[in-house]
């Protein structure tokens, strides 16, 4: 008497290699904007106030596209 098996779902492998490369791209994103905000922060001059306000309307903008 033998007892057949039927092969469950298969899934397919995990991308971690993917995974790990998208984490790491979002790591360098995240610490770049904080270099390049106090980049444009510095040379903005007089109008340095609204450096705050335009990197957040940016964040708002590119967060949407």
């Amino acid at each position: 008497m033998s007892i057949s098996r039927q092969a469950g779902p298969t899934h397919p492998p995990s991308p971690l290699a993917a995974d790990y490369l998208l984490s790491a791209l979002a790591g360098a994103t995240w610490y770049f904007q904080f270099f390049f905000y106090t980049m444009g922060e510095t040379r903005m001059g007089r109008f340095g106030f609204a450096s705050w306000t335009l990197y957040m309307a940016s964040i708002i903008i590119f967060s949407t596209l």
